[in-house]
């Protein structure tokens, strides 16, 4: 992967500049600050370049700049910077604004493999778009400062980083992060395949247990299945002994039938009838006289009911008339007025007056009761004579009622029998039906069968899915293995030591004529002496020195940029996509004269490897140099010029 080119405007120091990084080679970059000569190149903007290089794919600058302050004070807005990146087959363009007048401070990443056809890949958030560009560029923004851009800023100290921070930017610098994303997805798919184990025990118990419910329940049904045959035969037992019953209380009934000479009978109840009916009239007629008779009695006793109501009264008037005087002071029962004894004689009178008139209705009334008595003898007497003169048939109707008797029992034991023959026929038809009929339960035991076989197939899939589950479990806790800690990646750190020291022996040498050594290592030894893992970077000096704390700041600027240059070197080897750019800045202040010119060839050999090697120096290098690049500033705004300056594509 490389850096093809940066457009950058009015960022930090720069104005606007158009910039090439791929294929260059070697190329010094210098400073001239007209705006203070005092400061020669300082302040000119040499390192505003990169950190725009930097800022545009990382959102952050090596001096910590952040938010608004990183737009050129001048300008005071419409801060762009442009990154085109080549990764093998495609060509991507990062842009990131600040104060943009167009685009504010959005983010965008675009696809520009064909112009003609740019695509869009920039998100909906600069979170996501960010991630996207993370995963073209290959790596952290760590390991782009521990390994490609070294400069006074954005130097990373790495022999003074913890165990874990260094172990982070070595396993990124030689790919190994790759592997611990690739342990955490084995280790997902283990836990996946971990529950699958799980998942596939529990159909099998499921699987299992409903084959064993079906099994007790098949023998459940064979019991139902006997119990069921041994009630049907009790059953037709128990009916048919009802029927031979019936059976015999039929012929029982028609033979106490038999014994009752019915057609006789029948025949003399005509005759009785016969003679019976002969007498008819003679009984309308007798039925007359005792409707007569009837009445008679009937108008005797409401006349008699009328002469006692009227006694009655004749006597209650007489004892009103015995007690007069008892009535003074009363009020009159028919108008209300209050009785006085002078009213005495009045109303004596008109009691004597009721009192007579009563009497006399009385007197009517018994005499009439007389005649009334008179004539209801007569009738009673005209009763009795017809009677005793009418032809005498009691011992017809005795018989008439005897035979009727008789016929009646006759019936009774027909209707009996026919019962009986009824019951004993119906019961032989159910008898039949039970005969016929199917077991149920026998049908259940087919269903239960066949519910049996699948359910004992489904327990063998089971056992295969678990066999299965459980050979993928073992194998994804292998793979886990592998790309865990402790696996493949321990491996390839403890193959990456010895290239790691290899290369930091070769550069420290020449920085420092083998008077400082420094040793990457995954193992330490504690105060007690145990060993114990660690990766670290051991220095030690011939000079005096026993550490690195103890080394002077151009020793440590020596080590820096040694183990700096050694883990681009691995990154160029080992990393997933090599960046073809190496930036060293201010680099030639960590050596003197001597390590200068072996320095020197050491980073032409590197320029030839990675294509382009940027060094910023303000000091004269161009004897080493021979492609330059100079940032004016000029009016609060630098300019460059030289080797790197291209044209800008407003195509793309």
């Amino acid at each position: 992967m490389k850096i093809n080119r940066v457009e950058i405007d009015n960022f930090m120091a720069i104005g606007q500049a158009t910039l090439a990084f791929d294929s260059k080679g070697l190329v010094l970059i210098q400073g001239e600050n007209k705006d203070d000569t005092s400061q020669n190149s300082n302040g000119a903007g040499k390192s505003t370049m990169v950190e725009a290089l930097n800022w545009a794919i990382y959102n952050e600058t090596a001096r910590g700049d952040t938010g608004d302050s990183i737009v050129n004070e001048k300008a005071e807005k419409d801060c762009r910077v442009l990154v085109q990146i080549v990764d093998d087959a495609h060509t991507y363009n990062v842009i990131r604004h600040r104060k943009h007048k167009t685009h504010k401070n959005r983010l965008m990443l675009l696809d520009v493999t064909n112009p003609l056809d740019v695509i869009d890949l920039t998100s909906a958030t600069d979170k996501s778009t960010q991630d996207r560009i993370n995963k073209i560029i290959g790596c952290s923004s760590d390991v782009f400062r521990a390994a490609i851009y070294y400069g006074q800023e954005a130097q990373i100290d790495l022999p003074s980083l913890t165990d874990k921070h260094l172990k982070a930017i070595v396993e990124e610098a030689a790919g190994i992060d790759k592997m611990q994303e690739a342990h955490a997805i084995a280790r997902a798919k283990h836990t996946a395949a971990t529950r699958a184990v799980e998942v596939a025990n529990g159909e099998l118990s499921r699987a299992k247990f409903s084959l064993d419910n079906a099994s007790e329940h098949g023998k459940e049904l064979a019991i139902k299945q006997s119990s069921y045959d041994a009630d049907t035969k009790a059953n037709v037992e128990k009916l048919l002994s009802g029927a031979t019953e019936y059976a015999k209380k039929a012929k029982s009934e028609r033979a106490l039938a038999a014994s009752i000479p019915a057609t006789d009978l029948e025949a003399e109840l005509v005759t009785l009838s016969e003679s019976i009916v002969s007498v008819k009239d003679e009984n309308e007629h007798l039925s007359h006289l005792i409707s007569a008779s009837n009445e008679a009695k009937s108008k005797l006793a409401n006349l008699e009911r009328d002469f006692a109501n009227k006694k009655l009264s004749a006597e209650t008037l007489k004892g009103k008339l015995l007690k007069i005087n008892d009535e003074i002071g009363t009020s009159c029962g028919s108008c209300g007025h209050v009785i006085a004894e002078s009213d005495l004689a009045a109303r004596t009178a008109l009691l004597k007056s009721d009192f007579a008139s009563k009497i006399n209705e009385a007197k009517s009334v018994s005499e009439m009761i007389k005649l009334s008595r008179t004539s209801l003898d007569k009738s009673i007497a005209s009763v009795d004579e017809y009677r005793a003169s009418m032809t005498d048939i009691s011992a017809s109707v005795a018989r008439q009622s005897e035979i009727n008797n008789q016929l009646a029992i006759y019936r009774t034991h027909v209707k009996n029998a026919e019962l009986a023959m009824s019951s004993a026929i119906a019961v032989k038809e159910q008898i039949n039906k039970l005969k016929e009929s199917a077991n149920p339960f026998g049908s259940m035991i087919v269903d239960n069968q066949d519910e049996i076989l699948n359910l004992s197939d489904a327990v063998d899939a089971a056992k295969k899915n678990l066999e299965a589950a459980q050979h993928l479990e073992t194998i994804q806790s292998k793979v886990s293995d592998v790309f865990s800690p402790s696996g493949i990646r321990a491996h390839i750190l403890d193959t990456v030591t010895p290239f790691l020291n290899d290369k930091t022996a070769r550069y420290l040498g020449i920085l420092s004529d083998g008077n400082i050594s420094a040793s990457w290592s995954t193992l330490s030894k504690t105060a007690k002496g145990e060993i114990r893992e660690r990766f670290a970077i051991e220095v030690t000096s011939n000079t005096g020195g026993k550490s690195y704390r103890s080394l002077s700041g151009g020793e440590k600027r020596k080590v820096r940029l040694s183990t700096a240059l050694a883990l681009q070197d691995l990154v160029s080897s080992r990393a997933a996509k090599p960046i073809e750019l190496w930036i060293g800045d201010e680099i030639d202040d960590a050596v003197d004269g001597a390590g200068l010119e072996r320095l020197m060839t050491v980073l032409e050999e590197k320029a030839k490897e990675k294509g382009t090697v940027l060094i910023i120096s303000h000091n004269e290098l161009s004897d080493w140099c021979r492609q330059q690049a100079t940032v004016v500033k000029e009016n609060g705004m630098s300019t460059v010029d030289g080797v790197l300056n291209i044209d800008r594509d407003l195509g793309v």
